[in-house]
């Protein structure tokens, strides 16, 4: 899980460039790029392969030390004008998620 968790950490840049880019955009961004944020597979790190903004979700691609290309999605939706997270998609086996995304 604690694998898992250094994705959820290192996605919180990305949700926070989403977030400003909606607020000053009235839409969510395409990509990495459109948030001043660098390529995805730029943003690595131990158990981290790539951190990809897609519109309203951020992708977390994990490495082998998890499941090679296992992904976490952290899908954003508008909730009384404020961007809601969540975080229960992707391939990550429910063993490895934290409660948080379950």
């Amino acid at each position: 899980r604690a694998h898992v968790e250094e994705g959820l950490t290192l996605a919180a840049d990305a949700k926070l460039a989403v977030a400003e880019y909606y607020a000053t955009n009235g839409k969510f961004p395409q990509d990495n790029a459109a948030v001043g944020l660098p390529i995805g597979t730029s943003i690595t790190g131990n158990a981290v392969k790539s951190i990809i903004v897609n519109y309203s979700r951020v992708e977390i691609v994990y490495n082998t030390k998890i499941l090679n290309n296992a992904t976490l999605y952290i899908q954003g939706s508008i909730v009384n004008d404020n961007i809601h997270w969540t975080c229960n998609q992707g391939t990550i086996p429910a063993a490895y998620k934290p409660a948080s995304c379950r």
